[in-house]
Order: structure tokens, then sequence, then C-alpha cells
């Protein structure tokens, strides 16, 4: 089983904020080896960049104003505990940003695939 989900968008913002593009890649996959194929792997790639200059984005709200940009990468693996119940664990960080306070986001899940 693999995946690949992508999307590429623009953002025409308005009341003085310059415009920008988004971007998101995700990859998934399970290896066809025993135990292994238990697990779900996830690679991700997603941000922002601004069309503001750095003066601009000096001026603005930290996080809140024009010219936030970034870049996040991260990871993640679900595990299928049992009959569908699965848990997760995931961590992404933003090596690169502008206007915005980052640190590395832990995500701990629980799900269910519903297969009828």
């Amino acid at each position: 089983e693999h995946y690949v989900q992508g999307s590429l968008g623009f953002c025409g913002r308005t009341k003085g904020f310059h415009q920008a593009i988004t971007y998101k890649l995700e990859l998934g996959t399970r290896f066809p080896w025993e135990f292994i194929d238990r697990f779900l792997w996830i690679l991700r790639l997603n941000g922002v960049e601004s069309f503001a200059s750095n003066d601009d984005a000096r001026q603005a709200q930290l996080g809140l104003g024009d010219g936030v940009t970034y870049t996040s990468l991260g990871a993640e693996f679900i595990v299928d505990i049992w009959n569908g119940f699965g848990a997760g664990f995931g961590v992404a960080g933003a090596p690169r940003g502008r206007s915005i306070m980052a640190a590395p986001a832990y995500k701990f899940s629980i799900s269910h695939t519903f297969n009828p």
C-alpha cells in the first residue's frame, strides 16, 4: 500500500496583506514484511511562501500579520493494533520560518479504520 497526496494553492489576500503560495506533499507506505506490515509510515512537507518583503514582514505581528513564511517537515507512523483500531505518533518541525514562532509539534492519535 502506497499513497501520495499533494496540493498547491494561491492565497489572494486583501486589506494590505501580501499574497502567498501554499503547498503540501504527503507520502505514505506500508512495507510488505511480517509484523512491519502493521505500520503505516508517513512523511510530510508543507508550508507557506508569502510575497511580502523582509521589511514588510518585520512590521507585522508575529504569526498573525503579513509575511508569514515557513517550511515544515514531519513524520508519523500508525500501527494497527486490533480489529481496525490503531495508535500513532508523529513529529513535525519548521526548519525555516519568518514572522512565526515554531517549535517541534508532537502528535499522538487513536484511530479506527472501518472496513465494511
